[in-house]
């Protein structure tokens, strides 16, 4: 009479932990910014660059679930911190590969190709942002 129950397998969680400031550092390297420097201007180039804030960046990247890696592999060899920005990217601008590319440090066409797509097929999309 017992139901066969379902084997639910432990997501694997991003845990290393990015901060807003990491994020803003990262960021600002894409755009060839400071966050030191003009706030404004920061925030406008942030803003059309990625569309999310780097509050909600750094939000996001703590509560980010991957569904089909290794529990058990390093963080790095999951995604990256980069890795959430170059999707922001490529899901605001929706720029060719070779733009986007070089918008990211100049990074081969074939990792941006490999790299910048993980978090939307994660279900990473609008309803986490908001």
């Amino acid at each position: 009479m017992g139901k066969n129950k379902k084997q639910v397998r432990k997501k694997a969680k991003l845990t290393v932990d990015v901060t807003v400031e990491e994020f803003k550092s990262l960021g600002g390297e894409l755009m060839n910014r400071h966050a030191a420097g003009n706030a404004a201007d920061f925030d406008t180039r942030w803003m059309s660059c990625f569309g999310a804030e780097p509050e909600v960046c750094a939000d996001v990247w703590r509560r980010l679930e991957v569904e089909e890696a290794d529990p058990d592999a390093p963080d790095d060899k999951i995604a990256e911190p980069s890795h959430l920005l170059w999707s922001l990217l490529l899901l605001k601008t929706y720029e060719t590969e070779p733009v986007l590319s070089g918008i990211c440090g100049g990074c081969d066409e074939g990792t941006f190709r490999l790299e910048s797509p993980k978090f939307p097929e994660l279900g990473f999309g609008p309803p986490l942002l908001q």
